[in-house]
């Protein structure tokens, strides 16, 4: 978590040596804050630089507050955790994750803060053929598409009628004798 640890330091201008330094709530408020004015009451924003030793129930406060205001922000609840996830220290991943998703959040809103971590993937938009840029290029790769899509339509049709005249065990279908044919049996 040292990345994570660097980067809150950077927005938050706070020193944040480790993910302990976090667990009282106040860094991450501070944070949020830097990033989304007015997001959390500022008596908890006073606290940040002195990193009072603070009750059990109010840095848990601290850490819902976190996280409200992220979801708010636009991290996806996926990528949030739980208040006890950093207090109790139970899955630290998780809390860096949230980290993460927030970074890429921030620097998407705003280029001049760093992400870290993997960046947000796109939407993908596919390209317009019907544009008179691409009308060439798409006629050109019809013409031979077109004639591979007629022989494999053949194909298939000319196999389907050679299945209707086998029989289930593979074998050619005997055409039934005419009528007014006698069976040509020496007795």
């Amino acid at each position: 978590m040292s990345e994570e640890c660097e980067w809150v330091q950077l927005i938050t201008e706070i020193e944040v040596r480790d993910v302990e330094e976090l667990r009282s709530g106040v860094v991450l408020c501070a944070l949020i804050e830097r990033l989304q004015p007015g997001s959390v009451p500022g008596s908890v924003i006073r606290h940040a630089s002195q990193k009072p030793q603070l009750p059990p129930f109010t840095q848990r406060e601290n850490i819902a507050m976190f996280l409200s205001a992220a979801a708010k922000y636009g991290v996806p609840d996926h990528e949030l955790f739980e208040t006890e996830d950093l207090y109790d220290a139970r899955d630290l991943l998780v809390v860096a994750r949230a980290l993460r998703s927030l970074s890429r959040l921030a620097h998407k809103k705003n280029p001049e803060i760093p992400p870290i971590g993997p960046r947000l993937a796109e939407k993908h938009v596919p390209p317009n053929f019907s544009s008179e840029r691409y009308a060439g290029w798409s006629e050109q790769q019809y013409g031979p598409m077109k004639s591979m899509i007629d022989g494999a339509q053949k194909l298939r049709k000319s196999m389907k009628e050679r299945e209707s005249k086998e029989t289930p065990a593979g074998r050619p279908k005997v055409p039934p004798k005419p009528a007014n044919l006698k069976s040509s049996r020496i007795n």
